[in-house]
This record gives C-alpha cells, structure tokens and sequence, in this order.
C-alpha cells in the first residue's frame, strides 16, 4: 500500500488554489507595474482593483470550504480506522467504556468524531452563506451542534470518570486536547 501525502480529492483543489491565486497575483503584478497611471483614470481603477480583490476573496472562501469538506471526511475516515476493531457506542449512550483508544487521531484530539462534524458543520456554514441560506442561519446551526456536540463529549468523559478506566482516562486527558 502506497501512502500519498495528499488525497485525490484534495490536489484538484489545491491545484485550483495555486492557479487562481497565480492569476490573480499576475493580474496585481501587471496592474501595479505595466501599465500607464492617468490621474483622470485612478476611480475607475480602484474601483476595479477592490471588485477584483472581494471576487478574489469570495474564491479563496468558497476554497476553503472544499478544504474543510476534504478535512472533515479525512479526519472521520481516520477515526472509523483507528476504532475499527472495537467501534463506540454512540453519543449519549449509557453503557460503561470498556476501551480508550488512544492512537490515531485520539493521540492528538480527545473526541476526533465530533471534531470532524464540527468542522462539517463549520463548512457549511460558510458554504450555505454563499448558497440559499444567510450567514447568521449558517451560524445559528454551527452553534446549536457545536453546543450538542460539547454536551456529547462531557456525557462521555463522565462516564469514563465512574468506570474502571477512570484514572487511565484521566491520565490520557492529562496530554490530549
């Protein structure tokens, strides 16, 4: 099995990054070096060049939510694999823990599933506002999950806190975030 240090996925979109933002900077570089300022032509020009930088911005925004998508699923399909062979029960579930992982992306974050849906959420949030829906809806949803999902976590550390995993889970809490 070959590793690659980029999914498929996501070289087409840093492709796009990489050439827009390589046009866009050869359209600055010849705005500002090539071509003949006319004090009667500098309103019409500014008023270009902020037009072009908002669209240039609205690009990279509109990148960084297919980046966010891309970290998202990375970040979930990674976990899956790491609790594979024992997965969790799902949020709010009463039973006892009767594993803690602790390799894969759970070396690094405490909760990776809820950290790739919040990254989720957050794309679409950013995402919706470009579509159907306005920022603040976008914010309002991020916020209702992102609290549900907090609530989700502490339900979980609470339950490793009554079980024999207590002080083993409080140690691994002690150097993840």
């Amino acid at each position: 099995m070959t590793s690659q240090i980029l999914p498929a996925s996501q070289i087409g979109t840093l492709a796009t990054a990489i050439l827009g933002s390589a046009c866009f900077a050869c359209f600055t570089w010849g705005t500002i070096t090539h071509f003949v300022r006319v004090e009667s032509e500098q309103a019409g020009a500014w008023t270009i060049s902020l037009l072009s930088l908002t669209g240039f911005f609205v690009f990279l925004a509109r990148l960084a939510v297919v980046l966010l998508f891309c970290v998202s699923v990375g970040l979930w399909a990674w976990t899956i694999r790491a609790t594979s062979a024992q997965p969790p029960s799902l949020a709010f579930s009463e039973d006892a823990p009767v594993v803690l992982f602790a390799r894969g992306p759970y070396r690094l974050v405490r909760h990776p599933f809820y950290t790739a849906y919040l990254v989720f959420w957050a794309a679409t949030c950013l995402g919706g506002s470009f579509a159907a829906w306005p920022l603040a809806a976008g914010v309002a949803v991020f916020l209702v999950m992102a609290t549900t999902y907090l609530v989700a976590a502490r339900h979980e550390e609470r339950k490793f806190s009554r079980s024999a995993l207590a002080q083993t889970y409080r140690d691994y809490a002690a150097v993840t975030s």
